[in-house]
């Protein structure tokens, strides 16, 4: 038997966030938007800095967003920086709270362009596949036949998968939570 609806996987990486569509394991769509993990990271440096005066590594706000944000329960973390203002090394103590916070711009910008793509909304500028491109209205109707598939590094934020299933109003299966 030959299967012919494609599987659809959205795969939030660190520079970049891209919904693809396979068939039989060749990529038959693909489009990118320009926002990941990383827009992400510098959210919270920004939050710690003016919140706590706190200076941190990226290294360490990466682990406070693929830990904190993205434990399956509420808790928080110590994070270890320098104060801005005496200059010496600095302990604070963050909730998820948070950083769900710190990162709601982001995450609100990639449901809009996820958003876009689904409905259709965007335009391809140049050809390139550096612009988010729409899901071609062949391909709309397959949508409804198996769940999108949720991957990639910064996936694991906590609602997220929630989140594009209700923003998406399409099935969502997020790869973290299979395993």
């Amino acid at each position: 038997m030959i299967d012919i609806a494609p599987h659809f996987i959205i795969s939030v990486n660190f520079r970049d966030t891209e919904v693809i569509a396979q068939n039989q394991g060749d990529v038959i769509w693909r489009s990118v938007v320009r926002r990941g993990g990383v827009d992400w990271e510098f959210l919270l440096l920004d939050y710690l800095r003016a919140e706590y005066n706190l200076l941190v590594g990226r290294r360490t706000v990466e682990m406070i967003i693929l830990g904190l944000a993205s434990a399956r329960e509420p808790g928080t973390q110590l994070v270890r920086g320098r104060d801005l203002t005496t200059q010496l090394p600095s302990v604070q103590e963050i909730t998820c709270y948070e950083v769900s916070e710190a990162l709601d711009e982001g995450v609100q910008s990639l449901m809009r362009d996820l958003t876009a793509i689904f409905e259709g909304r965007v335009t391809a500028s140049d050809g390139m596949m550096s612009y988010p491109v729409p899901i071609p209205p062949e391909l709309k109707p397959a949508l409804g036949f198996r769940p999108v598939v949720l991957t990639g590094e910064f996936a694991r934020l906590r609602g997220l998968d929630e989140m594009l299933q209700n923003a998406l109003t399409v099935p969502i299966v997020s790869e973290t939570t299979q395993n």
